[in-house]
């Protein structure tokens, strides 16, 4: 399971014009089976048939969905990588402005756009793991 995850999350990151080598170890090595996480950040443990979506803080789990929906658990994995990504590649003059979330946002808009339709549909509709995935 944990591999079919990964070539579901590979397999939309190939539709970006962004390309990385380095893609698969990261995604593997931040996302999934970590048994905890950094705070504030997103993992997946696969227990077979499902895929737990966590998220802790001080080591605490403190919101966890069960679903055996691999698009649903891709979904989580690259809003939070993709977020991430341009955070890092985001010029150092607009980092701290107040207008650097929406600039982020976009690019995010551009990339979800350019992936399947529930993709799409998932991230206009907001959804995040902060929100109720129980509504998805």
């Amino acid at each position: 399971m944990e591999e079919r995850l990964l070539q579901e999350v590979l397999r939309q990151l190939e539709s970006l014009q962004i390309k990385n080598n380095n893609f698969s170890k990261m995604i593997r090595e931040k996302y999934i089976n970590l048994g905890t996480s950094y705070d504030m950040e997103p993992y997946v443990d696969v227990i077979e048939p499902y895929y737990y979506i966590r998220m802790c803080e001080r080591r605490n789990i403190i919101i966890e969905h069960r679903t055996k929906d691999i698009k649903l658990t891709a979904y989580i994995i690259l809003e939070d990588f993709l977020f991430k990504y341009e955070w890092n590649n985001l010029e150092d003059r607009y980092k701290w402005q107040i207008d650097s979330q929406q600039i982020i946002t976009e690019k995010l808009k551009e990339h979800f756009e350019q992936f399947d339709v529930e993709y799409k549909e998932w991230f206009s509709k907001g959804l995040s793991i902060m929100s109720k995935l129980d509504q998805s």
